[in-house]
């Protein structure tokens, strides 16, 4: 069914939000590809040359995919490729689950009759693989989007930070997250307590209140939703989740407005009666059968799984999560909880030379206000989640004197990525070390406004990388006591590759 407005049709909407979305994935393609040693510093696909071949291809796909030329191929090869290489990613998190999510759906809407060579110089290739009137794939996205925000809702429900009404007055106060002060939110606890509550109901409640009805409801915890997710690009620098959502979210909004009465579960059951033909049919299976799997991973705890002790049971979870996991690239969303804003540790890297030349400060994601630094904004957020990591090797040099051979690994890659980004070649030879600096971020027991103790402590070594002949060699504690407070981090978790049973 196509809008009655010509300028509101389905294919300029869709064609839109392709090029849109294959700019913002363009970007974060030169992003990673820049930090390749980093993104991949465990695994790669098939060595060195494997990861650039892989690379060079979804580059070109999303081109073509941005230009409208062979956009069918070129959707469907960004979907997979993006699967296949982030597969082998050291870091997969909720940036990576909307963009795998979205890539997922142009791969079913293939938007290539409005704004697309394709069109215009009537390439060979194939459109949409669902008649407009079913709207299958736009179906499937709200689906999918509404189970992110439920995941995200449901991991919070055992944080002790959100039981107590806190998650987003932590949110807001930790400097690491913003772009612009807050304060002026965060210092009255009867605005910024309830705003945590409504962002828990929005979450728990979008995709039951999708399902049933749409107008006047559903379009309400879409203006919640569509706030959050706003916020993420402009008060905090998680520009690219928040981006790519909103793209999504966009595309959702039209389905509300075209369908108006009802909701999901009345209009798969309209999108279900529409006559098909064999190869939609399989599709549309296929395509069912992954958004089951991803209900199970998001609504079935791992607890419970473990607790029950079933084989059959546990098989049957993990192949949901694989499923999830390879499909909608939907694992588990534990995002803003301990993990994220408990005890969370700030870094700043020095590199030292060997003649004692005075120290120089080459990563600047950190500012030494524990703000986000000049290099941080508009990066995706693989940068920022090297301060968990940095964290985490501090707790083990506390609780070991040791680094675990993948961290310290990651470690090396890290100081490559360093060097090869911010000295020339010829400085490699001559560093000593590089020296790691940390502020702990420790937040109130309670609420107590725009107070912001971190402020008061000062940078202090946390330990060293030392080099051999310009390569990586080693790490080691600077003091005795890092980590001065608990933090959200699991060190005993020391795999970078995705786990169905695991959390």
């Amino acid at each position: 069914m196509q809008a009655s407005s010509s300028y509101l049709s389905l294919d300029l909407v869709t064609a839109i939000a392709r090029i849109l979305f294959g700019l913002l994935f363009l970007a974060k393609m030169y992003h990673s590809l820049q930090a390749r040693k980093l993104v991949w510093g465990h695994r790669q696909p098939f060595g060195h040359r494997g990861l650039r071949w892989f690379s060079a291809v979804l580059v070109l796909s999303i081109v073509c995919f941005i230009l409208g030329i062979g956009t069918g191929p070129a959707a469907l090869s960004m979907w997979i490729l993006y699967l296949f290489l982030y597969r082998y990613a050291s870091l997969f998190g909720l940036e990576d689950v909307c963009f795998t999510t979205t890539a997922a759906y142009f791969a079913l809407a293939v938007p290539n009759q409005r704004l697309a060579f394709d069109t215009i110089f009537l390439l060979p290739g194939w459109g949409r693989l669902f008649s407009t009137e079913s709207l299958v794939p736009e179906l499937a996205l709200t689906t999918v989007v509404g189970l992110i925000f439920l995941s995200a809702g449901l991991e919070k429900l055992p944080s002790q930070i959100w039981k107590r009404g806190l998650g987003a007055y932590y949110f807001f106060w930790q400097p690491q997250f913003r772009r612009f002060d807050t304060s002026w939110l965060i210092q009255y606890s009867f605005v910024i307590i309830p705003v945590g509550w409504i962002a828990l109901i929005m979450e728990l409640g979008i995709l039951p209140v999708w399902s049933f009805n749409v107008l006047p409801f559903g379009l309400l915890f879409w203006v919640l939703g569509f706030g959050f997710v706003l916020s993420l690009w402009t008060i905090f620098i998680l520009t690219w989740i928040g981006e790519c959502l909103t793209i999504g979210m966009l595309v959702i909004l039209w389905v509300f407005l075209e369908k108006q009465a009802g909701g999901l579960v009345s209009w798969w059951t309209e999108a279900l009666s529409y006559p098909m033909g064999f190869p939609q049919i399989l599709v549309l299976i296929a395509l069912l059968v992954s958004i089951g799997a991803v209900t199970l991973t998001v609504c079935i705890p791992i607890g419970f799984i473990r607790f029950m002790k079933l084989p059959m049971l546990s098989r049957i979870y993990k192949m949901s999560r694989i499923l999830s996991r390879f499909t909608w690239g939907i694992i588990p969303v534990d995002v803003f909880t301990e993990a994220h804003m408990e005890g969370p540790m700030i870094y700043r890297t020095f590199v030292h030379f060997k003649n004692g030349s005075e120290s120089q400060e080459v990563f600047r994601i950190f500012s030494e206000n524990c703000s986000p630094g000049p290099e941080r904004p508009f990066r995706p957020a693989f940068f920022e989640v090297t301060s968990y990591k940095v964290t985490e090797v501090c707790m083990e040099l506390d609780a070991h004197s040791a680094v675990s051979p993948e961290r310290q690994s990651f470690m090396f890659e890290l100081c490559d990525y360093i060097i090869d980004s911010r000295l020339d070649d010829f400085q490699r030879n001559e560093i000593s070390h590089f020296s790691f600096q940390t502020v702990q971020i420790i937040p109130p027991k309670g609420f107590r406004g725009i107070a912001a103790a971190y402020l008061e402590e000062a940078w202090e070594e946390a330990f060293r990388v030392l080099f051999r002949e310009g390569t990586p060699s080693a790490i080691e504690a600077s003091r005795e006591k890092i980590v001065k407070a608990p933090t959200g981090r699991d060190i005993s978790r020391l795999s970078f590759a995705f786990n169905p049973l695991s959390k």
